[in-house]
Formats: structure tokens, sequence, C-alpha cells
């Protein structure tokens, strides 16, 4: 019995000293950007998941969204350097590539085969709705002049977009019942997305840059509402960054991943908050900018791009493929201490 005791104690020291040492490597998130900066002021801390691992090996790879299972993602790329923009299929293990067409920013139906596409915007831009079932020649639009991809309610029954105008809307499936949640009042909108059980929306108001402070853009704030309309109000709006949400950002945990991005400062990174905005931290960061941030439909995995090279002065362009990890809320350094000693005396 001794002997077990002063094992506990040292296990006990032990995660105390190891959790020092994480905080130590990690501390604190990055440096905020310095007014009249250089341009190529790029700093970035590591923090990447143990098993981050990249599925595509393409030219440009981006918008990944898993199939209803979690088996499959569809993101849009540039196979090879010269060639036009495609939309693509692949298994999470990067086997099984499969060009299904040439549309942009797919979002994957939660329950079926369907998908949500932007189209190529030659007069204006368009979402249209594929059955993966039924071929590419069945392919249907929904609205016109949209600003980006539409978003999933859980049970595949609605469908939230914005319009170019700043506005908010939602719609059935089949693209009848169109209604705007929002008015010009409420400023310029976009990116809604539903909650894990399709009772709110979560969305940005402001305008979405990469380089945020310049040509006058402003940093943006990230808003929620009931998904009739209801009870809008802000959740986040650190002052130094534009966040950017995707098409499945909220989980059953009421957590929301966002891409958080500076001008002259860090390189794009991947951060979770609380559904109302508090406890927001930093998830993934590294020597490359992480965006595109989407859940599978269990919570436990994450799919995103990663780009290792930018160049602010244009003479590279960005260079990302497709990459996943897996997620798990961290735990307490009491209830990991317990969790160790109550397995070590099974």
């Amino acid at each position: 019995m001794k002997t077990k005791t002063l094992i506990i104690l040292v296990v006990l020291i032990g995660l105390g000293a190891g959790g020092f040492f994480v905080a130590k490597k990690f501390g604190p998130p990055g440096g905020l950007p310095r007014e009249g900066g250089p341009p190529r002021e790029i700093k970035s801390e590591i923090r990447e998941p143990a098993d981050l691992s990249q599925v595509t090996s393409f030219y440009h790879a981006s918008d990944p969204d898993w199939s209803p299972g979690g088996n499959r993602l569809v993101f849009e790329g540039i196979a090879e350097e010269g060639e036009d923009v495609g939309l693509y299929l692949i298994n999470a293990d990067g086997s099984g590539l499969t060009k299904i067409g040439s549309d942009h920013n797919p979002s994957w139906s939660p329950v079926d085969n369907r998908i949500l596409l932007r189209d190529d915007c030659r007069g204006g831009c368009s979402l249209i709705l594929i059955d993966l079932d039924k071929g590419w020649e069945n392919k249907v639009r929904l609205a016109s002049q949209i600003n980006e991809q539409g978003s999933w309610s859980p049970d595949g029954k609605k469908i939230a977009y914005s319009s170019s105008d700043g506005l908010i809307w939602i719609m059935n499936s089949d693209g009848s019942g169109k209604t705007a949640l929002t008015t010009n009042e409420d400023g310029n909108c976009m990116a809604p997305s539903f909650s894990y059980d399709g009772s709110k929306i979560v969305y940005l108001k402001g305008l979405v840059s990469y380089a945020v402070g310049a040509a006058g853009i402003e940093p943006n704030e990230v808003w929620t509402m009931n998904a009739d309309g209801s009870n809008k109000h802000q959740i986040y709006a650190p002052g130094n960054s534009a966040q950017l949400i995707f098409q499945r950002p909220w989980n059953k945990d009421n957590k929301i991943i966002f891409m958080r991005t500076w001008y002259r400062g860090n390189y794009p990174q991947i951060w979770v908050m609380n559904s109302d905005g508090s406890d927001p931290r930093l998830l993934v960061s590294g020597e490359g900018a992480f965006g595109d941030p989407v859940w599978d439909n269990t919570d436990t995995k994450v799919a995103c791009s990663k780009a290792p090279l930018l160049s602010i002065t244009g003479s590279n362009i960005w260079r990302s493929n497709i990459w996943m990890f897996s997620y798990e809320e961290p735990k307490g350094i009491l209830q990991t201490i317990w969790e160790k000693i109550l397995n070590f005396l099974k």
C-alpha cells in the first residue's frame, strides 16, 4: 500500500510538472499585429494536433465538407498548376479521388447525398443543388444573387444562406419558402450556419477579409439568432481580427469552431469557443495558414485546409491542401489526475 501511495504522489508531481511544460511550450496565443509593421511580418506559434494528417496532394484544395457518415469529403481544388477549379470527392484516408464537377463552395447535406454549391458567378452567383444519386445533369438552382455557400439544418429540411446585399435568408431545401431573417438595419450579415439542434443560427456581421485593416476593412463580429430571426445578439468581437465561419461550425457540445485572421500579424488560425462566445481559445496554429474548419457529424473529427506558403506581396498564391485531425474536449488537470489514479488502482 505504501508503494502505491508513493507512486500516486510521483504521478501527481509529474502531472503538475508536465502541465507546466506544456503551458511553457505553447504559451498564450501569438502576438497581435503591429500598426505600420512590414508587409511580411508573419509570425505564428506551433500548436498542431498529434494526428494532424494530410488528405489531398493538390496544387490547391479548399472548402472541405464531410459526408453524412464521415467517411468521405467533398472539396474544391486545382489538381495541377494551370488546370481549372474542379469539385472532388475523396475518402477520408486519401483514397478514391473522384472529380464530380466544376462548381464551388460545397456543403454536403447531413442526412443524404445532396450537395449545395455556388456556381461560377457568371452574371451573379447562384446557389445550386445536386444529388449525387441522380447525377450531375440534375442540377437545380435554388437561389440567385448569393455571396457564398449555403448551410444545411441538421435534418436536411432547411437551408440558410446570405444574399449579395448582405441579408441572411432561410428556405426549404427545395428552394421554396424563402424568408429574410435580417434587414438592412442589421448591417452586412453573412455566413449563416445552424446550431447542432437546428434551433439557432450563428453568422458574421461585417465584411470578411484576410487583410483586416487594408482598404478600410474593419474587424468583423460573430452573432447568433434563433432560427426564426429573433433574439439577435453579438457573442464575439475581439476587435483586432476577422472571423470566418464555415458550413458546419457548431457541435453537439455547443462549441463553435472558426477561423481567425489578422492583418500583418499571425497566419490564419483555427479557434474554438462556447456558443455564447465565452472561453475562446486557439486550437490549431503553425508555420502556415489554417482555415475552412468543419466538424464531421460525430464532432470527433475536423477537416480543414492548410497553406504552407503565404505572400502578401502577390508574388505567390495560396498553395493549400485538405487536412484532418481528431478533436477531444480538454480535461481539467484534476479530472486527468483522478482518471490516472483510478486506472492505476484497478
